[in-house]
């Protein structure tokens, strides 16, 4: 779990930010990819971190072709998505849905990564699906970071390149994700896009990775950490509650989802 302070950088480098992000980024962000914070609940107050730069409007469609949207509420409301346009691990249709914020880079995120699937396992891959979007540890791409980190120096490369396979074919997009966070530490960024071109090909992966859909949904991961207050990742956050994840043992995660969603273990 990586620790956030107002005053000055932690040792993650990072600034946690107090107050909600624009309402111009809240509306940008919905039309572009149906993820909506409603106005009326956000604290519009001066920001002390930089505003957010608002994603660019784009006509909104499924990658999943014909696929008919489905409404996700999560946060008591607060956070609103159509699960079919945003990156998914699980079923579109599984009967819960949580949302977890991440970087490619943050070992504590990657330690959560397995006890995730096994947690899914446990409810059963048809009640529980998790939406992966990242908040990547480096200035480059998130303007709550203020301090470079050796070891986050690539992470919006990891988080561009991860959501590129998402933005060239949803249905790889799991596969790719579960490869690239086996292990402490990620592949080499050479062996990350040996991996994508072998999945999706080189021209759509070069493609996706330049697209506005990828640095939309950048720029969603960041701006959800910055509007829940949240101090850590990795963050799960559920229909009614948001919480970091310490990854001491998957009994103790099982624990912390049974009491934040209500799901029962599969028998």
């Amino acid at each position: 779990m990586l620790p956030l302070r107002i005053e000055r950088a932690s040792k993650s480098g990072i600034r946690r930010a107090n107050s909600g992000i624009s309402a111009g980024t809240i509306l940008s962000a919905f039309i572009a990819i149906h993820i909506l914070f409603p106005a009326l609940l956000i604290d519009l107050k001066a920001q002390e971190t930089p505003p957010l730069a608002a994603p660019a409007v784009q006509t909104a469609h499924s990658p999943l072709g014909k696929s008919e949207a489905r409404e996700v509420l999560l946060y008591n409301g607060e956070i609103k998505f159509d699960i079919n346009k945003v990156p998914v691990l699980g079923p579109r249709d599984a009967k819960y849905i949580v949302l977890e914020l991440f970087c490619y880079t943050c070992k504590q995120c990657r330690a959560l990564h397995p006890q995730m699937k096994q947690a899914q396992a446990r409810y059963g891959r048809e009640n529980f699906a998790i939406v992966v979007l990242p908040s990547p540890l480096n200035i480059e791409c998130n303007p709550l970071v203020v301090r470079a980190l050796h070891e986050h120096r690539y992470a919006c490369s990891y988080a561009e390149y991860g959501l590129a396979v998402a933005a060239a074919n949803m249905e790889k997009f799991e596969e790719f994700h579960n490869w690239l966070m086996t292990g402490e530490q990620p592949p080499l960024l050479s062996a990350v896009r040996a991996k994508a071109y072998e999945m999706v090909g080189k021209e759509n992966f070069d493609t996706a990775r330049k697209s506005q859909k990828v640095k939309d949904w950048i720029t969603d991961g960041v701006s959800i950490f910055k509007h829940v207050d949240a101090d850590a990742i990795p963050q799960i956050i559920t229909d009614k509650r948001m919480s970091a994840i310490i990854p001491t043992s998957v009994e103790n995660l099982y624990t912390g989802l049974d009491q934040m969603t209500g799901l029962k273990p599969v028998e």
